[in-house]
């Protein structure tokens, strides 16, 4: 009887061998594909963030061309004094050169090359006539 206990003990821990053996490859495949599923997160996170730079560069170029094409007769240099030629060890940002347009007066937009940094923040300017400028698409005057 003795011999058929262990025989029967024995059938029982091969089928729970078995059902864990089944289980780990289950949660081996599981988490293969949730790598997988991260690695195509991190991806479009990576793909996202290229957007959102475009689009900041986009409208800081925007920002900084569109005055100056309206109003090529005011003074822009203030500008200058918001983004300084050197940024203290920032890293540069690829692709951050303003194309100078010409078409009005042709003087060129207040600088070429500008680093962007992350610190953007409301601007206003008045001084002459009624032209007010408040960055990130607040007012256009």
């Amino acid at each position: 009887m003795e011999l058929a206990a262990r025989d029967a003990d024995l059938e029982k821990l091969k089928e729970e061998n078995w059902d864990l053996l089944n289980k780990n490859k289950d949660l081996e495949d599981k988490v293969k594909e949730m790598g997988q599923g991260l690695e195509g997160f991190r991806t479009r996170r990576g793909s996202v963030a290229e957007d959102l730079a475009k689009a900041c560069l986009s409208l800081r170029k925007n920002v900084l061309t569109e005055p100056q094409t309206r109003h090529p007769d005011l003074t822009w240099s203030w500008v200058n004094d918001i983004y300084p030629d050197e940024d203290e060890g920032e890293e540069d940002v690829k692709g951050d050169n303003i194309v100078q347009d010409r078409k009005a007066g042709g003087s060129p937009p207040p600088r070429i090359g500008i680093d962007v940094s992350a610190d953007i923040h409301p601007i206003s300017f008045e001084g002459q006539g009624t032209l007010k400028i408040y960055l990130l698409g607040r007012m256009f005057k």
